[in-house]
């Protein structure tokens, strides 16, 4: 059993929860959160019906959907806005990911009569920071790499668990 709990997990680290699919993810959350005035995404949340009809579809829908003049200025804007978004997606231009924090748990119950070989915590929390901005700035990235050193001491992270990307 532990093995293939091992395997679940080495699979979700390297693909699921990797920094460029975590990326992909967040990008895609943006996109969606701008569609939503037009395209009512969160409404199907409260009908079953309707939310049964929210497939992978919705993605290509925004993408390519006709800015119709019907729409009320703000939602036109959005949908504009969602779709550039998602554009960065099909041209690879994706959110850039300053760093990787890895906390530790300051307390947990230690696991018993398991095994020596295995590790007393089976748990990890990681938090990615990413730079949304496509314009890089140096000094931006600078400041905003020491605000993270900062929160994280301030929430528990040791320093040595903190990987800014290159």
């Amino acid at each position: 059993m532990y093995e293939l709990y091992q395997t679940r997990d080495s699979i979700h680290r390297k693909a699921c929860q990797h920094k460029v699919s975590s990326a992909i993810d967040t990008v895609i959350v943006d996109a969606f959160i701008k569609a939503d005035g037009a395209l009512k995404i969160s409404d199907s949340l409260l009908d079953v019906t309707e939310h049964t009809k929210l497939t992978d579809g919705i993605y290509q829908k925004i993408l390519h959907l006709d800015v119709k003049e019907e729409l009320d200025a703000r939602d036109k804007e959005n949908l504009i806005k969602a779709q550039e978004i998602l554009q960065r997606i099909e041209r690879r231009d994706l959110y850039k990911c300053v760093c990787e924090i890895y906390f530790t748990e300051k307390e947990h119950k230690p696991i018993t009569q398991v095994s020596q070989l295995l590790p007393n915590v089976f748990f990890e929390k990681v938090l990615h920071i990413y730079w949304k901005d496509p314009m890089w700035n140096e000094n931006k990235i600078k400041a905003l790499e020491e605000k993270a050193k900062q929160w994280c001491k301030e929430k528990g992270s040791k320093e040595e668990t903190m990987f800014v990307s290159e």
